[in-house]
């Protein structure tokens, strides 16, 4: 059985044996490198060089293999100490102070010849991951502590016969770096937490006590949500934190503590009660508006780029909450103040503006306003704010207002097709594509009986307000809020409420308030290891689908032009490299190094899979771009937008692609007409699937062929004639593709479709 040697990443370091997986090659070494026994056994090797994948007996021939192979001389310390009381005082400060652990793998030895013991501590990174479970859970997102390798950090502890502790220790660690967040909590700091819980302190207090140090230098200032639960589940406590059983009567009790302590509160009309300073309330209606100083400090600065807008769902008492948004230093979305109200109207919204301005202390002028399809939010900020000077709509709510006339088609299928053309359109990119895509749509949505209703539902609301919702006008806004921000409601439930769904108010208050509080620690602070592993794990999985995908790329103008089953982005160099966090280092590039026309990287600002693959040909074949005359476009004849048309929705040819990270993206357009004459379409630029200037011969057939072109254009004067043209083009890609895959040595079976 022939084996692809691009997936066998492990190479034996012996000889040039590779395989796919690490079984395989630690047999393979036991079995041909390891010397055998007097009796003619094989030696059993169970220690990995965390540097390289060679085996060794022993950690003393592990050792010589790091001196001899890596050059690394490892120096071996001695101290002595009175008793064991002092050794566990040190280890803990030399922990503490080189931020590692050393833990003992098996129990302690005695010698009985010399009356002493000893025991053997190891760097807790040191060793393989085993599976305790069924393999049912998926490893966590930052993945397991050890290192699939051996780590030179131990310690040799011998306790004489008097009690005198002598200890030969080494410090240096091979194979990963001292990271806070891979140590665990020690025992001393979990009872103290443990004993905090027990007297009912909620758990925001203590994450508040323990986040007020400046410095983050110890694990403790690390301290999460969930490794507080994890200390209730192992110290069997059972916390309960209501303030009172009555919604409101817990809701005035909180709001009569802040107004004592904080100015927390900006607004709050209970019910039952009239508002003097806003005449338009009545006695029914219940206003609070919630904002520390902090927030609104955000919206002073922020404010004037981006204001985004959004009411929640109701929770159980019927109360709708409203939040004002911004983008924040990092590029995800802040909340900077919180309204809960029994209506959301004009008038309430108003009224929520007018205290805003109040709190800041001036009117603010923003560039850019999101909100919903409706008019309220925009309207009650421009009664108190002066008028933005653009508005979009939140993406989430466009969407969801489409599938929710979808029930306009009765077909399944029908649906499906329709939902795919408004959200190609959407995704669009290109100014000029997505207005002859916008004809073309409307023309097979209305023509077509079964999605006549639908068809003109979207051409009387969405196609006159295309510049609101498409993303191809969103190109000039950098800070446009991203899918993280329109799902606030669900991260101020999900994660600081186990999951459960909001039915109080005085929950919802103290879950909102924890989010901010986090939120605002981090960004003052280093990112948490969650959010930082997270994203890291993102540009991982975009890496690892470039390297397993097929792509054709071509030098084009200031950039490079990526094709994958006919879908064509265009991936230009943006920023040179910086020191953010969000970089990949196997291609060397940042998430500002390049630019790219796909989805995922112009709405959600992630390194797509095009620029991994982008930057990892320019670090196999260094070279400059490609000027634009060698690849200089073939001219298009002018065709007016009733000509055009989506190509229909087949098997064969799909007029829809699915991108795995980007959603459906318009592949190519048809353009026919029956009553005029055809207009001859744009042929396909030549690609090559490594990045490479033309030559000077092929730059000049390059440009013969253009001049041929042009001659046969000046001759066409019917359709039979362009018909001609067509069939004679039609096998010319295929033959060329061909050829490219025989240079290549691609066999035909990976060609076939499965």
């Amino acid at each position: 059985m022939k084996v692809n040697q691009d997936k066998c990443r492990y190479q034996c370091y012996h000889c040039n044996y590779r395989t796919r997986d690490k079984y395989n090659l630690t047999r393979h070494i036991e079995r041909q490198h390891l010397p055998r026994e007097n009796d003619g056994r094989r030696r059993s090797a169970n220690y990995w060089c965390s540097l390289c994948y060679s085996l060794c007996e022993s950690r003393e021939k592990m050792q010589r293999h790091w001196a001899n192979e890596h050059e690394i001389n490892l120096s071996v310390e001695t101290v002595s100490f009175k008793s064991f009381e002092k050794f566990n005082e040190w280890k803990h400060e030399f922990e503490k102070q080189e931020k590692c652990l050393y833990v003992k793998p098996c129990g302690t030895r005695k010698r009985k010849k010399k009356g002493s013991s000893y025991s053997t501590y190891l760097c807790h990174r040191d060793g393989f991951f085993r599976r305790k479970g069924k393999g049912v859970r998926n490893v966590k997102s930052k993945g397991s502590n050890k290192i699939n390798g051996c780590c030179p950090a131990s310690m040799k502890v011998e306790i004489t016969a008097e009690g005198d502790v002598n200890v030969r220790f080494v410090r240096t660690h091979l194979g990963h770096d001292n990271e806070l967040e891979r140590l665990p909590l020690a025992k001393q700091e979990k009872d103290s937490i443990a004993k905090r819980l027990s007297l009912g302190i909620p758990f925001e207090t203590v994450l508040d006590d323990v986040r007020n140090a400046n410095d983050i230098s110890e694990r403790m200032h690390l301290l999460t949500r969930q490794d507080l639960e994890n200390i209730v589940r192992d110290y069997g406590l059972n916390l309960t934190n209501v303030r009172q059983s009555t919604d409101f009567v817990s809701v005035e009790a909180w709001i009569t503590q802040m107004r004592d302590t904080t100015n927390l509160v900006r607004f709050h009309k209970p019910q039952g009660a009239l508002s003097p300073r806003f005449a338009c309330l009545n006695e029914n209606d219940f206003i609070l508006i919630i904002a520390n100083d902090a927030q609104l400090e955000l919206l002073r600065k922020n404010g004037k780029e981006v204001i985004y807008m959004d009411g929640l769902h109701q929770n159980g008492s019927n109360l709708e909450m409203t939040t004002v948004l911004v983008i924040d230093d990092s590029g995800l979305g802040f909340p900077t103040a919180f309204m809960f109200s029994n209506r959301g109207d004009s008038e309430i919204l108003s009224v929520f503006t007018s205290v805003l301005r109040d709190a800041i202390g001036h009117t603010l002028e923003t560039r850019l306003f999101v909100s919903d399809l409706m008019k309220g939010y925009f309207n009650a900020w421009c009664e108190v704010m002066p008028r933005p000077l653009n508005r979009l709509y939140s993406t989430c709510h466009v969407v969801r207002n489409w599938q929710q006339n979808l029930n306009k088609i009765a077909k399944k299928e029908k649906r499906i097709h329709a939902l795919q053309i408004v959200r190609a359109l959407m995704q669009e990119t290109e100014e000029n594509v997505f207005n002859r895509l916008l004809v073309s749509a409307l023309q097979e949505l209305v023509n077509d009986p079964d999605t006549t209703d639908f068809g003109n539902y979207f051409a009387s609301k969405f196609s006159p307000n295309s510049r609101s919702w498409a993303f191809c006008y969103r190109r000039q806004y950098t800070g446009v809020p991203n899918s993280q921000i329109e799902s606030l409601n669900k991260v101020s439930k999900h994660v600081f409420l186990h999951g459960k769904r909001v039915k109080r108010l005085d929950k919802a208050i103290e879950a909102l308030l924890k989010y901010v509080q986090d939120r605002l620690h981090h960004l003052h602070h280093q990112p948490s290891p969650k959010s930082k592993n997270s994203e890291a794990s993102c540009i991982k999985k975009r890496h690892k689908i470039a390297l397993n995908q097929q792509f054709s790329v071509s030098p084009y103008e200031a950039g490079f032009r990526v094709v994958q089953n006919n879908v064509h982005h265009l991936v230009s160099e943006h920023l040179p490299l910086c020191n953010c966090l969000s970089r990949c280092d196997e291609c060397d590039i940042c998430v500002h190094s390049y630019r790219c026309s796909c989805p995922d990287w112009f709405v959600k600002r992630n390194i797509c899979k095009h620029i991994h693959f982008v930057a990892m040909q320019r670090k196999r074949v260094p070279v400059e771009v490609a000027p634009a005359a060698h690849h200089m476009p073939l001219p298009i004849p002018q065709v007016s937008p009733s000509n055009v048309s989506v190509m229909s929705h087949n098997s064969n040819n799909d007029g829809f692609n699915f991108d795995a990270l980007g959603g459906w993206t318009p592949s190519a357009i048809q353009m026919y007409d029956q009553n005029q004459p055809q207009p001859v379409p744009q042929p396909v630029q030549p690609t090559w699937h490594t990045i490479q200037q033309p030559s000077c011969d092929v730059s000049a057939k390059i440009r013969k062929c253009f001049e041929m072109y042009r001659a046969i254009e000046e001759q066409l004067t019917c359709d039979e004639e362009v018909d001609v043209l067509l069939n004679a083009l039609k096998p010319v890609l295929p033959t060329i593709q061909a050829m490219k895959n025989a240079r290549r040595g691609i066999s035909l079976q990976r060609l076939l479709p499965k």
